[in-house]
């Protein structure tokens, strides 16, 4: 059978992401499904900056059997809109859809008549049962970790267990999409491209929904697993640097010591990237992180008040994060940290105790960001019990507006306190010192226009 694997446009052709990363849920479903001998194709609108029509015109053009969309909360009326064109052109064309959005509300998008089927939770060994049913004309209902209709009604079937051992799985299909095109103003050298060797998540931060695909036991690809792909992304790409986008990239230590061992031992010329906790670090892991090609850590700080750190469940204090910036900096990585504004109960002395301790650790980079209630996430559920949302469907999931309000401000002080953020932090004369000081000729292409992004 013909595949076809889509990350759609965005909604109406509004807005194309700046921080184009691959798409790896569907790269990892790509080559599962490949391996079971079909042919398989992946369409990235995202990185092509492919309009509807050019997207519908692709899959005209190449007739594929079925057609998987992904869908995250964010572009989920893009999943639909595609749904929908596809249906018009071939009314046979199987769709299937999965990712966040899916998981947390099957029933929502199977109210979509052009979506047959859905993979909900992880989605590779899913997938495969799924289409070998589709050949064989069996039952789907046998298939677990699915949902269809049947005449009106929806069926969702028993929840898949969670894969346990991530070695089993094949490397995503990253020779399916253009890895060039791609871009990060967080990336230095190109080609670039990102990984992913961990999944779930044993915390319970309010506003995280990543436990609702990938749940809350933490499973990992081995520091062996990890060091092959590294060489084999080197060896069929030329890939310079790596992203890891692991929720929390050093929870197992031993793991990552492991890997940073590999990558000096075989003397790999490597630069990778990360996120990571501020309880999770000691001098010795950012030491060989550092030897090991590790030059940038982003660090999810949130708030500068203790006591939203307690109601955000972030299990995190301010003197980790002041102790972890501080020995990120001293062996030489380049830290950034992140915070959210607009968190339950917090009041303009919370706010101003986040700027300040911003500042305080004066990281690399900051970002400020608005709290979200991703479906899912417990900040979610909340908001809807409390009535915080606020009725801007324009706005909805996008973290660059507010989409709630749960504080003690009202919504237009919430906006001049996230300007306020920004100037206090970014027109220091400290920062702006320092930034033109180590500005050099490549960061005009990266860096730079990304400084000019935040500040407008």
């Amino acid at each position: 059978m013909k595949i076809l694997f889509v990350y759609p446009p965005p909604f109406e052709d509004k807005i194309f992401s700046n921080l184009v990363y691959p798409p790896l849920g569907i790269l990892f479903l790509a080559s599962v499904v490949r391996e079971m001998g079909h042919d398989v194709k992946v369409f990235d609108a995202n990185v092509l900056r492919a309009s509807f029509e050019e997207t519908v015109n692709y899959i005209k053009e190449i007739k594929p059997d079925i057609v998987g969309i992904t869908a995250a909360t964010a572009n989920g009326p893009s999943t639909f809109k595609l749904a929908a064109k596809i249906k018009e052109i071939e009314p046979s064309v199987k769709i299937i859809s999965g990712g966040p959005h899916i998981t947390v509300a099957p029933e929502e998008c199977l109210n979509d008549e052009n979506i047959d089927y859905i993979l909900v939770g992880e989605g590779e060994a899913t997938i495969k049962e799924l289409i070998e049913a589709l050949e064989s004309g069996s039952d789907p209902n046998k298939v677990k970790g699915i949902g269809f209709r049947k005449g009106k009604k929806i069926i969702i079937t028993p929840k898949r267990e969670l894969i346990h051992d991530l070695d089993l799985l094949p490397m995503p299909a990253y020779d399916l999409i253009p890895i060039d095109k791609y871009w990060s103003p967080q990336i230095t050298e190109f080609p670039f491209t990102s990984m992913i060797t961990s999944r779930g998540c044993p915390y319970h931060c309010i506003f995280c929904g990543v436990q609702a695909i990938f749940g809350y036991q933490y499973r990992f690809m081995s520091a062996e697993k990890m060091f092959f792909q590294v060489q084999e992304l080197q060896k069929k790409f030329d890939v310079k640097t790596i992203i890891f986008k692991d929720s929390e990239f050093a929870l197992r230590k031993d793991r990552i010591e492991k890997f940073c061992d590999l990558i000096i031992k075989n003397n790999v010329k490597v630069k990778w990237l990360c996120n990571a906790r501020v309880n999770n670090m000691t001098n010795e892991l950012l030491t060989k992180m550092k030897n090991a090609g590790c030059y940038s850590i982003t660090y999810g700080v949130e708030s500068g008040s203790e006591r939203i750190l307690t109601v955000l469940k972030k299990n995190i204090t301010l003197n980790q994060a002041r102790e972890t910036i501080k020995l990120t900096k001293e062996v030489g990585i380049e830290c950034a940290a992140n915070f959210i504004l607009g968190n339950p109960t917090e009041t303009k002395e919370d706010i101003e105790k986040t700027i300040n301790f911003a500042i305080e650790l004066n990281p690399d980079y900051a970002m400020f960001s608005y709290l979200v209630p991703y479906p899912g996430t417990e900040i979610h559920e909340m908001a809807a019990h409390n009535s915080w949302v606020i009725n801007d469907l324009d706005n909805v999931y996008k973290n660059s507006s507010v989409v709630m309000n749960a504080t003690a401000l009202t919504t237009k002080e919430l906006s001049k306190y996230m300007k306020k953020a920004y100037f206090k932090f970014y027109f220091r004369p400290r920062f702006i010192w320092k930034t033109i000081k180590n500005l050099k000729f490549s960061d005009l292409k990266t860096k730079l226009p990304a400084l000019i992004d935040i500040l407008k």
